[in-house]
């Protein structure tokens, strides 16, 4: 796992001046990251479930995770990753600043669970993740920035939101420079739904991403 560097409330890292609209949709599941060691569902992410009497996520519509719980708390329901299909990729022709934005929104929990929600970026030599909170309704987003190459700082960085609102003004600086990243959701025992902007005429993003434009 990568450790970003933290930078409060950087004026340098609040101007972004293009929002990179990326198609995307949610389709795997991370071999280490799955319901048990036999990566049961990771060959049907639609239907699958755990032949072991673990718990298990399903990918529905492919904007949608169910978490199907079983008793016997978190040592039989683990955290499970699941990964958008295409990565945000830094721009080729990058004179200006570039963000990408997506969105994970809590729609169910298990009761009587050890629930678990992250949002995260995977990339070539490690990942980024931010633990949220898991109240059924909440909103969390996630901001990548490639800065422009004539910028002093040229490593990527990104920044999170939480119910429409920034985290705090936090930015975070990547340790390395990277050119690709995947979006993901990390979960145990709740379910969500993702919105990457497809739509944004019919389904907004809660956080305003003309803050940043």
């Amino acid at each position: 796992m990568g450790s970003p560097t933290k930078y409060f409330n950087k004026s340098e890292f609040l101007c972004f001046q293009h929002f990179v609209k990326l198609d995307n949709k949610l389709t795997s599941i991370c071999t280490s990251k799955t319901c048990c060691k036999n990566a049961c569902i990771n060959s049907n992410v639609n239907y699958g479930s755990c032949n072991f009497n673990k718990g298990f996520v399903r990918i529905v519509d492919y904007l949608r995770v169910e978490y199907h719980s079983v008793e016997g708390g978190k040592e039989n329901n683990k955290k499970i990753i699941v990964f958008a299909q295409r990565p945000f990729n830094k721009p080729t022709n990058n004179n200006d600043q570039h963000l990408f934005y997506f969105e994970v929104k809590i729609i169910e929990k298990a009761e009587n669970q050890n629930c678990y929600v992250g949002i995260g970026l995977d990339y070539k030599v490690g990942t980024y993740i931010r633990g949220v909170g898991s109240n059924v309704g909440d909103v969390y987003g996630c901001a990548l920035v490639f800065p422009a190459m004539n910028e002093k700082k040229k490593l990527p960085f990104y920044f999170c939101t939480e119910n429409g609102s920034r985290d705090s003004g936090n930015t975070y600086v990547l340790n390395e420079e990277g050119d690709s990243f995947r979006p993901f959701v990390k979960l145990r025992s709740c379910s969500v739904e993702i919105n990457f902007g497809n739509n944004l005429d019919s389904k907004p993003f809660t956080y305003d991403i003309t803050k940043n434009i």
